[in-house]
């Protein structure tokens, strides 16, 4: 029996600590893509901006 309990509790453990890596890992999967989508917004308003001086130069 208290074979069984050590055993159950270290499964719980090792599922509880695995769990946490993958939201860990989740979050920042999804700040990296905030972050790519906010670099890309700001590489198309810089863009825009260029063409729009290039265009005013003419």
């Amino acid at each position: 029996m208290l074979i069984f309990i050590v055993f159950i509790s270290l499964f719980i453990t090792y599922y509880l600590v695995q769990r946490q890596k993958i939201l860990r890992q989740e979050k920042h999967d999804y700040l990296e893509e905030k972050k790519h989508q906010k670099l890309e917004e700001l590489l198309k308003i810089a863009r825009e901006e260029d063409k729009k001086s290039k265009e005013e130069q003419k």
